[in-house]
């Protein structure tokens, strides 16, 4: 199939096809006069890109779930994020501050790979979640996620201007202990409470 026919058959530009392509998503045939042909199968994992664009995942989170991960796992990173941002307007709003919205991953909630999704009163999830340097399979550690919410900070601190941080609890751990010094027991231990102001 040839590229008109892809795009005329999916609704998508040259360009879009041609950055897919570029992006390594997908590889179609190249026919001896050096222009794409294009199987069912590169048809089909572009429909299936274009769909996830639709739903805003960024290429990352596409290129995992082309390679055999969990749209689940992808679309659940992208409902925190949501709930992230309409957080954050909700506060703005609220206190009538008129302030842009940034979102970076460096205050993204902590992975905890496999035991995503596991109550956090689960006693194998505590105990591991207490060793600050173990990562969980496919997770990261206590140590990865205050390595990236002081780099953030660090950043803040120097660009000296207000900023409001919306995060979720094991974030806002790190970030109290950016400013408080903590033991290993008060670190594990410290909550904020739901869109408790900090």
């Amino acid at each position: 199939m040839t590229m008109h026919e892809v795009c005329a058959r999916l609704g998508l530009t040259k360009k879009a096809v041609r950055y897919y392509v570029g992006e390594g998503l997908i590889a179609p045939r190249r026919l001896e006069n050096g222009y794409a042909d294009f199987s069912e199968a590169d048809c089909e994992t572009l429909e299936r890109i274009a769909l996830l664009r639709r739903l805003d995942l960024p290429l990352c989170e596409i290129r995992v779930i082309l390679a055999g991960g969990s749209a689940e796992a992808a679309l659940n990173r992208l409902g925190k994020q949501i709930a992230r941002e309409q957080t954050a307007l909700l506060l703005l709003e609220t206190a009538g501050i008129d302030l842009p919205i940034d979102i970076d991953a460096r205050i993204a909630e902590q992975d905890f790979g496999a035991f995503d999704g596991v109550s956090r009163t689960e006693p194998t999830f505590r105990a591991q979640r207490r060793q600050a340097p173990l990562r969980p399979t496919g997770g990261e550690s206590a140590f990865d996620l205050v390595h990236r919410v002081y780099s953030l900070l660090d950043e803040l601190r120097d660009a000296r201007q207000d900023v409001l941080l919306v995060c979720h609890g094991a974030v806002s751990r790190a970030i109290r202990s950016y400013f408080v010094s903590m033991t290993n027991d008060e670190f594990f231990d410290y909550l904020a409470g739901n869109c408790e102001l900090v």
